[in-house]
């Protein structure tokens, strides 16, 4: 009995992902010249698959996020999005995807294990902290769970991706753990041939005011003429300034296009529909605000300021734009 559940769990599995290859397929075949313009060629897309979906209710829009892969391990940040009528016609998509896949990427296995890479990263972000033990592998050992005890009960994990380095992709384990006092939640990809570390991104964004602010102009009274132009204008504290303890504001023209597909209809626009759904600092990816009670908590006077809402879209690097 529990040798056919076995077997049924296995056909059934197999088959569920024979589906979602058949429909990233056939997701690909209609935007096909789009892809031949961004000279995609079989070989870069043959083992894609759908990272996530979902349906704008009110204008009637479906939204795909295909994750480029290569043999079985993913490209960080190599999406494809399209966004479909019901109908199934493309208003829109949004390519990110690497070509010429098989020359950029430079191994399938790794020589350093997922356990190296999360003691690499903890020695560095946590001087001091233990490894903690692996509870589950998964994906045929392409992403490896570890204890969440100690780390705010979020398992730290390590996933195979290929990092883009100049014009190749590095084989990487990328390194996801949260710390304990809720200021850092790291990204950090570590080569998984040689132990050096390729990249990170933090999915937490503060500032505790804990540093002196004197030398810099915080009153920046040209703000106040500063109004936006257009529609996509916004006046904002562009990168690389870092707060308004930093610099000044700028009017920005459709900021969140820096982003690639992380926002496809703007930052405070969720549906594509015509008007925003909000205007304050809440959009599409992000609700920022103040975290009185250093809690990460949502209810009344307290917010997750340093710990976002996880994010929908696929975008790897947690971008906001």
């Amino acid at each position: 009995m529990i040798l056919r559940f076995l077997v049924a769990l296995v056909l059934v599995t197999s088959v569920s992902f024979g589906h979602a290859q058949d429909d990233a397929a056939s997701l690909l075949g209609s935007i096909q010249s789009r892809l031949a313009k961004a000279d995609l060629i079989d070989a870069d897309l043959q083992d894609v698959i759908i990272k996530d979906r979902y349906d704008s209710e009110t204008l009637g829009l479906t939204h795909n996020y295909i994750r480029q892969r290569w043999q079985g391990i993913e490209v960080w940040n190599g999406d494809i999005a399209i966004h479909q009528r019901a109908d199934g016609s493309v208003v829109e998509a949004h390519i990110g995807a690497f070509n010429r896949l098989p020359e950029r990427v430079n191994a399938t296995t790794p020589a350093i294990s997922a356990t190296s890479a999360l003691s690499s990263v903890l020695a560095e972000n946590l001087p001091g902290v233990a490894t903690p033990a692996i509870i589950e592998s998964l994906d045929g050992g392409r992403l490896i769970r570890f204890d969440a005890t100690g780390f705010s009960d979020e398992s730290p994990f390590a996933q195979l991706v290929y990092q883009p380095v100049d014009d190749r992709l590095r084989l990487a384990w990328n390194v996801n753990h949260y710390t304990p006092d809720g200021s850092h939640w790291w990204n950090v990809r570590i080569d998984a041939m040689t132990g050096e570390e390729l990249d990170r991104n933090d999915w937490v964004s503060s500032c505790t005011w804990d540093h002196p602010h004197n030398d810099h102009d915080c009153a920046h009274p040209e703000d106040a003429s500063m109004m936006p132009a257009a529609p996509n204008d916004f006046n904002v504290y562009g990168l690389p300034v870092e707060s308004p303890s930093h610099g000044a504001r700028s009017l920005r023209n459709a900021p969140w296009t820096l982003g690639g597909i992380a926002s496809p209809f703007g930052w405070q626009d969720t549906n594509g529909a015509a008007g925003a759904e909000y205007t304050t600092t809440r959009g599409n990816n992000v609700w920022a605000k103040e975290d009185i009670a250093n809690d990460n908590e949502t209810t009344i006077g307290r917010s997750r300021w340093r710990r976002y809402a996880r994010l929908r879209l696929p975008d790897q690097s947690g971008q906001c734009a």
